[in-house]
């Protein structure tokens, strides 16, 4: 009798076992309707890990006399950057560019910031249901072991971070001044094709992907206006995955760019626009 007790439940929990490998580790059985409510009571289906959204955006200033005087182009400052920086935080992490349309702007110089991801708060575990008190207390003691060593990290980063991002804060101020500073009328014109390749060039270093958003933010009328015994450049193309967007108060039909970017009217506007998240594949 002790025997065929000991068989049956032998064979229930093979049974039983077997099935909770089955399930934890096929999503195809984890989604079927009757199985993914018990699933999901037992913690066997793992939440995907979905990487930060990615937006790489590259910001082009025109401090040129035809943004001035033929058009109302918005006039930027540093707490402008400051805004472009938090909204890319806010939805994960990026890298952001920021130059400006002179006379011959491919060889400007090009300003640039990595954005790193927010600091998280650290949320302590959760029991699982059906999760023994043991192997709780064991995940609760690493993840406060754990904790420790990221806030420390994590203050070390922080610093570092604070740091670079002074320093470009910097940078962009110096840019800005230069940039809005009175020209003599023989230099004040406007390349916009020299910094939209510039900028074309510099988004091709990021990966395209679902879950990376690369745009342009061009601040000017789009209006190519230099002398003609200067080199005269072809506009790249661009990559169908680059959204360009052009802030300009009053519109140009003039605009080099005229039917291929978004054109909107402040920066506000602009802003919103150009900051996505994109709902990785499947989802």
């Amino acid at each position: 009798m002790n025997k065929t007790i000991f068989i049956i439940a032998f064979v229930i929990a093979a049974i039983l076992g077997g099935g909770y490998f089955l399930i934890k580790y096929n999503p195809q059985i984890q989604s079927k309707p009757w199985i993914k409510p018990i699933a999901e009571m037992y913690g066997l289906v793992e939440e995907p890990i979905v990487p930060e959204t990615y937006n790489a955006v590259f910001c082009i200033f025109d401090p040129s006399g035809s943004g001035k005087s033929t058009y109302s182009v918005p006039i930027i400052t540093v707490d402008f950057i400051k805004q472009l920086i938090s909204s890319i935080a806010e939805k994960g992490i990026g890298e952001l560019w920021l130059t400006f349309v002179d006379r011959s702007a491919l060889n400007n110089k090009v300003l640039h910031f990595s954005v790193p991801e927010k600091m998280k708060s650290f949320e302590a575990p959760i029991r699982n249901s059906g999760e023994r008190k043991g192997e709780f207390d064991k995940r609760l003691a690493e993840f406060k072991a754990d904790s420790v060593k990221n806030v420390s990290k994590l203050d070390v980063e922080l610093q570092d971070c604070n740091a670079s991002k002074g320093l470009f804060l910097r940078q962009c101020s110096e840019m800005i001044g230069s940039g809005y500073a009175p020209k003599k009328l023989k230099e004040d014109y406007s390349d916009v094709i020299g910094s939209l390749n510039a900028a074309i060039r510099s988004l091709a270093t990021v990966d395209s992907d679902s879950l990376h958003f690369r745009s342009i933010l061009l601040l000017s009328d789009g209006v190519q206006d230099i002398p003609a015994g200067d080199t005269k450049q072809k506009l790249k193309e661009i990559p169908d995955d680059v959204l360009l967007v052009t802030v300009n108060n009053s519109g140009s039909v003039n605009s080099i760019v005229a039917g291929t970017s978004v054109e909107v009217d402040n920066l506000d506007r602009g802003l919103e626009k150009i900051i996505q998240v994109h709902k990785p594949k499947n989802h």
